[in-house]
């Protein structure tokens, strides 16, 4: 199969979320393209991960959509390849990770909290 092309995260723009872990693997990937979706919770902190973006020099390739209406997040879920969920916080439950996976696109994640519980290869 081929690799994949288009990369979705979907969440708050919060530290806690690790949205930056995501900007710098779109930095490793040749050809991926990274949507983002969510409050800005932090504009502190969105600022510094733009800032990453384009020291990375991938800002082009990221798409910032701000907040979407739940009903759209589950629509990007069929038109992306991989669902990024790089949170760096220990969070029990999430249903954003759980609809990716209902959805049927391949899911990359922590493995800490509650993905790591259940969540394997």
């Amino acid at each position: 199969s081929s690799p994949p092309r288009s990369a979705l995260f979907a969440g708050r723009i919060h530290p806690m979320k690790g949205l930056e872990v995501a900007v710098e693997a779109l930095a490793s990937v040749q050809g991926l393209t990274l949507t983002v979706v969510g409050p800005e919770d932090d504009p502190k902190y969105v600022a510094r991960v733009r800032a990453i973006a384009r020291e990375r020099g991938v800002d082009g390739r990221i798409g910032w959509r701000g907040e979407v209406a739940r009903d759209e997040v589950v629509g990007l879920l069929g038109t992306h390849d991989v669902l990024l969920y790089p949170s760096v916080g220990v969070e029990a439950y999430s249903l954003g990770l759980l609809e990716g996976l209902a959805a049927g696109i391949l899911v990359v994640t922590s493995a800490q909290g509650g993905p790591e519980e259940y969540l394997r290869d």
